[in-house]
C-alpha cells in the first residue's frame, strides 16, 4: 500500500518545497561535513607532528637531587652513565635503550657561522627518533662509530642556511633569505652539501647526510630541523665526556610509563645513592603522553565543530517537520480516501517517513558533494609566506569515520523530523478526513 512512485509524484508536484527542503539539508550537510573534515584535517596534521619526534619514548635526563638520603645531603647533581645505561636497558618493561650528548659548539662553513644544536648520537638514534635523510645521502653508521669518523648529519634548515652562505653557493645559484622563503630544503640542494666539509668547534667534518624536513610540535629539546648530528664516539673521543645527555627509552608497554619511571629511579638511584622517591633527581618526558594529550585535546575540538555543525541539521530537520505538518495537513482528505479504501495507519505513516528520508538523501547526497569539491579545492591550494610548510601540510581531511558520522545524524534527523507529522497522519480519523475541506 506503500507506492515509491506515488510519493515521488506527490514531491515533484510540491516543486517549491522539495526544492527549498532539499537545498536546507544539503546546506547543514556541507556545514556539518566540512566542520568535521577541518577538526580531522587539524587532529591528524598535529597528531603526526606530534609523533614525528619520535613515536612511544620516554626520555630520561639527569636531574638534582632534592632530599636528603643515606647521609648525602641533597642539591647533588646526577649524571647518566654507561652503567645506568646498561642497568635500564636490563629492564624487562624496556624494548630499546638509544643515548644522546647534547653539546655547545660553532658550526662553521668557511667563515659563515651556522646556529645549531649539535649532538653526538649512535647509528640507531634515527630509527627511534624518526630521523630521515634524503636518498643521495645518509645517517651515521656502525663505522663511523667505529672508526671516529668526522662525518655530520645536517638537519634540514641548518642544511639550508649553509647552503644560502657565500662559502657554499656560487654567487649564480645563491638565494637571498627571506622572511616569506620558509621552504625546506629539498633533494636537489641537499645532494650539493653531501661531501662538502664545516668545522664544528674547529674541527673538520664531512656531510655525509642531509635530513628530510620534519614538522615538529613537540620535543624534549631542541627541533631536528635546526639539530646536526655526529657519531658519540668521535664526540667522546674530542671532549672526553662519558655522561650521557638524554637516554630515550622505548619501552614495551607505554602505557605503564609511570611505573616504568619508578622502576627508572630505583636502578639508577641504586647507582648513584639518591632516593628513588626524589621527584627531582631524574627528569622524564613521556612522547605518549604528549600525543594522547594532544590527540584528546583536537579530539575535542572536532567534537565543538561537529556540534555547531549538527545545531545548523537540527535547524534543517525543524525546517523538514514544519514542511511535513504543512503537507498532512494539505493532504488530511486524499489521507482519508487511502484510508478507506484500505490503507492502514504504519501505511500512512511509511508514505510520509519515506517522503522526507528521500528528501534528506538528496539533500545529504548534494551537500557531501560539495564537502568534497571544497575539501578537494583546499588540499590544491598551495599557500606562500612564513607558514607556507605548515599550512601546506595541514589540510581538512573527509575520512571515512567523518562521512559514518555525517550520514548517520543525516538519516537519524530526516528521521525524527519526519516521525512526528507521520504520526499525525497515521492517526487521523478517516471519517473526518472525508469531510475536510
Amino acid at each position: 500500500m506503500v507506492s515509491l512512485r506515488e510519493i515521488i509524484k506527490e514531491m515533484l508536484a510540491q516543486k517549491t518545497r522539495l526544492f527549498l527542503t532539499v537545498l536546507a539539508i544539503a546546506w547543514s550537510t556541507a556545514s556539518i561535513a566540512i566542520m568535521l573534515s577541518v577538526g580531522e584535517g587539524m587532529r591528524q596534521h598535529f597528531g603526526e607532528t606530534m609523533s614525528s619526534v619520535g613515536k612511544m619514548l620516554l626520555v630520561v635526563s639527569p636531574g638534582t637531587t632534592s632530599l636528603n638520603f643515606d647521609g648525602k645531603s641533597k642539591g647533588v647533581a646526577v649524571t647518566l652513565s654507561r652503567e645506568d645505561v646498561a642497568s635500564i636497558a636490563q629492564l624487562p618493561e624496556v624494548t630499546s635503550v638509544v643515548t644522546e650528548y647534547n653539546f655547545t659548539a660553532e658550526l662553521l662553513s668557511g667563515s659563515q657561522s651556522v646556529p645549531t644544536y649539535p649532538a653526538a648520537v649512535a647509528s640507531d638514534f634515527s630509527l627511534a627518533r624518526n630521523i630521515e635523510v634524503f636518498d643521495n645521502g645518509r645517517f651515521l653508521n656502525e663505522f663511523d662509530l667505529k672508526d671516529r669518523r668526522h662525518v655530520i648529519v645536517l638537519g634540514n634548515r641548518v642544511a639550508k642556511s649553509l647552503l644560502t652562505s657565500p662559502s657554499t653557493s656560487s654567487r649564480k645559484h645563491r638565494k637571498r633569505p627571506s622572511l616569506f622563503n620558509d621552504a625546506p630544503l629539498e633533494s636537489r640542494g641537499a645532494k650539493q652539501l653531501i661531501g662538502t666539509s664545516v668545522k664544528l668547534n674547529n674541527h673538520v667534518f664531512t656531510v655525509v647526510g642531509v635530513a628530510k624536513d620534519k614538522m615538529q610540535m613537540s620535543s624534549y629539546g631542541a627541533t631536528d630541523n635546526y639539530t646536526v648530528w655526529i657519531p658519540s664516539t668521535t664526540y667522546e673521543l674530542l671532549s672526553g665526556d662519558r655522561y650521557f645527555s638524554n637516554v630515550i627509552v622505548t619501552p614495551e608497554n607505554p602505557e605503564d610509563n609511570d611505573a616504568l619511571q619508578s622502576l627508572i629511579k630505583r636502578v639508577v638511584g641504586r647507582n648513584h645513592g639518591f632516593d628513588p622517591e626524589d621527584p627531582a633527581a631524574l627528569q622524564f618526558w613521556d612522547s605518549y603522553e604528549q600525543q594522547a594529550s594532544t590527540n584528546q585535546f583536537f579530539l575535542g575540538m572536532q567534537f565543538f565543530l561537529g556540534l555547531i555543525g549538527f545545531i545548523t541539521l537540527i535547524v534543517a530537520g525543524v525546517g523538514i517537520a514544519n514542511v511535513m505538518t504543512v503537507s498532512v495537513r494539505n493532504a488530511t482528505r486524499e489521507i482519508g480516501i487511502r484510508m478507506a479504501i484500505g490503507a492502514r495507519a504504519y501505511h500512512i505513516m511509511m508514505h510520509y517517513v519515506i517522503e522526507a528520508l528521500i528528501a534528506t538523501f538528496i539533500g545529504g547526497a548534494l551537500g557531501l558533494f560539495v564537502t568534497t569539491f571544497v575539501v578537494t579545492g583546499i588540499n590544491q591550494l598551495r599557500v606562500a609566506g612564513p607558514f607556507a610548510t605548515m599550512l601546506d601540510n595541514f589540510k581538512p581531511v573527509l575520512s571515512p569515520s567523518v562521512l559514518f558520522v555525517v550520514i548517520t545524524l543525516l538519516g537519524l534527523t530526516g528521521l525524527l523530523a519526519a516521525w512526528f507529522p507521520a504520526k499525525r497522519a497515521s492517526k487521523i480519523d478517516p471519517i473526518k478526513a472525508l469531510q475536510y475541506e
